[in-house]
This record gives C-alpha cells, sequence and structure tokens, in this order.
C-alpha cells in the first residue's frame, strides 16, 4: 500500500481516543497509560517493545539501515489530576473532555501509523521508532524525551528526524521551540498571632513585595518573552502572621539568551529582597531550552508540501513541546497535530474529529518520505 492511498479508519481512531481518555495520566504517574500502551504495540507486532527507567514506552519497525531512524513521538501525560471525570461527550463533529486533544487523540493517532506501517509493511529504508513519552507537561519538565535523546548523545548516535505529535494542531508545524525557566520561591518567617505580635514580618507580605517587584520588569516584546506567577499560597488564617507563603513563576521566550537574561532579572530581585525576620529559599522545577532549524530545512519543506497536496495551508508557529529538546540540539524535529480543537487544560476541552483524517493522513504521508 502507498502512503497516498492510505485511508485513516476515523471511527477507530475516535473509539481509541475515547478509550485513551479513561486512564488517567497525571504527570509522573503515567505507568497505567504506559502500560496500555505497551500492550497495544505488542497487539499491533512491534520488535523490541520495552519501557525505558523513566518510563517511556518504546516500540520499532527495523530499516535497511543502522542509523538515521526516525521517531515519532506523542506524550502520556495530561495536566488533569486523579479523581478527574474523564467522560468523553460525542457532539456532531466533536469529542469533548479534559484531556482529549492534549494528548490522547495524539497518543491514538501514534497507534493507527504503527498498525498502518506493520500492516502495509512498505520497505523501510530506517528503522522507525514509536515511543510514548513521560513527563511533556508541567513539572514534567520534558523528563521522557531528556531520557530518550540523552540515551542516543550516550550511544554516540542521532536520531535522523524526531516528529513530535500532538492532536491540536493540525496545519501547524512547529520548528520553534519555546523555551521556558519555572522557579520555586519560598518565603519563611516565625509567623504568629497577628495582634499579639503585631509588626512582626509576615511571609505573605514579603513574598508580595517580591512579586510586585517582579511584575515591574519590563518583559522584551521581540523576540517573544513572556512571565508569569502561576501559583501562590500560604498563611494559616486571617489572624495569623503568616509563617510561610510560596509562589512558581515562570519565563518564556523563543530566544534562548532573552529567556535566560530574563530569568536572571527576576532571580536577582529575589537575591536582592531583604527584610530582617524573613528567609528566601529558591529552586529551579523547570528548565526547557528553545530552539529552533530554519523553515527551509528538509524536513519542514516535506512537512509543508505534504499538507499542500492535501489542500492544506500551512502555517509556522513556535510552541512548548516535546520537539524543544531536539530543535535545542540542532536535530532535524517537527511538531505536528493531527486535528483542530481548543479549551486545552481544561475539562471542556473539544477535538474536531472530521480534521483528523487529513491529520493523520498527512502524518502517515511525512513518515513514509522519511524512513524510506
Amino acid at each position: 500500500m502507498l502512503a497516498q492511498d492510505f485511508q485513516p479508519d476515523l471511527e477507530k481512531l475516535v473509539a481509541d481516543t475515547i478509550e485513551l481518555n479513561q486512564i488517567a495520566a497525571p504527570t509522573f504517574d503515567e505507568g497505567r497509560k504506559g502500560n496500555y500502551i505497551r500492550a497495544c504495540f505488542e497487539q499491533i507486532g512491534l520488535e523490541n517493545v520495552r519501557l525505558d527507567e523513566v518510563g517511556n514506552v518504546i516500540g520499532i519497525l527495523p530499516g535497511i539501515e543502522n542509523d538515521g531512524e526516525v521517531i515519532l513521538a506523542a506524550h502520556l501525560d495530561t495536566v488533569f489530576p486523579h479523581g478527574t471525570d474523564l467522560t468523553v461527550k460525542r457532539e456532531k463533529n466533536s469529542l469533548i473532555g479534559p484531556g482529549v486533544g492534549d494528548n490522547n487523540m495524539a497518543l491514538a493517532a501514534l497507534l493507527a501509523t504503527a498498525r498502518y506501517f506493520r500492516q502495509a509493511q512498505p520497505q523501510l529504508g530506517r528503522k522507525l521508532v514509536f515511543v510514548a513519552t513521560v513527563g511533556e507537561e508541567g513539572l514534567g519538565d520534558l523528563r521522557g524525551i531528556r531520557a530518550l535523546i540523552h540515551d542516543y548523545q550516550t550511544a554516540g548516535t542521532k536520531p535522523g528526524a524526531i516528529i513530535a505529535i500532538e492532536g491540536h494542531g493540525m496545519g501547524n508545524i512547529c520548528h520553534q521551540g519555546v523555551g521556558s525557566r519555572r522557579m520555586r520561591v519560598v518565603v519563611r518567617g516565625q509567623g504568629g498571632h497577628s495582634w499579639d505580635k503585631a509588626g512582626r514580618p509576615s511571609a505573605i507580605h514579603g513574598l508580595a513585595q517580591i512579586m510586585q517587584r517582579m511584575t515591574e520588569v519590563s518583559v522584551p516584546i521581540s523576540p517573544r518573552t513572556s512571565f508569569n506567577i502561576g501559583t501562590i499560597e500560604g498563611g494559616i488564617s486571617v489572624n495569623t502572621i503568616a509563617p510561610e507563603a510560596t509562589m512558581v513563576f515562570e519565563v518564556r521566550s523563543v530566544d534562548e539568551k532573552v529567556l535566560a537574561d530574563t530569568f536572571g532579572e527576576m532571580t536577582n530581585i529575589i537575591r536582592q529582597f531583604r527584610v530582617p525576620g524573613l528567609t528566601v529559599e529558591t529552586k529551579v522545577v523547570g528548565n526547557r531550552p528553545a530552539g529552533k532549524i530554519p523553515e527551509n530545512s528538509p524536513i519542514v519543506e516535506l512537512c509543508t508540501r505534504t499538507y499542500r497536496s492535501l489542500k492544506i495551508e500551512p502555517s509556522y508557529v513556535p510552541f512548548s513541546t516535546d520537539a524543544n529538546i531536539p530543535l535545542s540540539l540542532g536535530l532535524p524535529a517537527v511538531c505536528l497535530g493531527i486535528s483542530r480543537g481548543g479549551n486545552a487544560h481544561r475539562q471542556d476541552e473539544w477535538i474536531e474529529t472530521e480534521p483528523a483524517t487529513p491529520g493523520l493522513k498527512a502524518l502517515v504521508q511525512i513518515t513514509c518520505a522519511l524512513v524510506q
């Protein structure tokens, strides 16, 4: 079967998406879904199916060449904690539910692509490696794809191409990774009764001073950069001087130097904070590198041609995905979406079903061209 003749089984893709969505996989606890994918890989007939040291699920189809293998990766984890209602509603041309697009349709597409290559059995010039990664979301800090690429570096080899798969964003060709630095800041003091010990410094007041100074920093507009304080917590009661207060903040940028400089400004504010009776503790909890390859790179041009042949007009948008790690190393990598959707990281997340047909066709055709 030629890749151009491939006709996706949309109902199977939808059924797999719904089935996968019922398996909770919060970051750092992806094991149950990983075991499910492992069983699927084995049933499909992939070779050397295994879990690596961090929990990535890996299966391969061998090629003639011994190097330059092609990696297809989709992440297992979602942002939703255990106890979240993972029910999926199907309404006309959409699936609605937490995690349907980010990233369960991508996992379903990974399985569909594996089935195509296993059943069609085209002659593979390069080895094809299917990977379901852990730790893509939040404080997972891309630990799955990091470990995978580190294994190649340790072996002294390089993948020939890497495609990170996401459910959302069909038509987007992400060849630039948005980098981020994340830090947890904890302010501590003695605490005490708000009247009896009035005047004693409050950890919340101290943290508020730090946050105010940070928000006064002028963040560069170009290259695009952002700053956000994502969470704050602390205190005991309204009539207690807070003994502890915590925040987690992040800086993002498409430029690695600007990212480092801006993050440095924020950390300098924290270092300069001095209030008698209060201490500050910091910990870096995320470090995603920025990186990119040119728009005229062979892999990007291949994706562009393939999309246009399917009447999909491509766009080139930077994102933070599993592709960040290989892009930061200058490896030929892109992130591609399977369909169109919205409300990612919300319980009413939705993804369209019909656009997944050309989205999956594009993935198969691009992969086929890479492994020839």
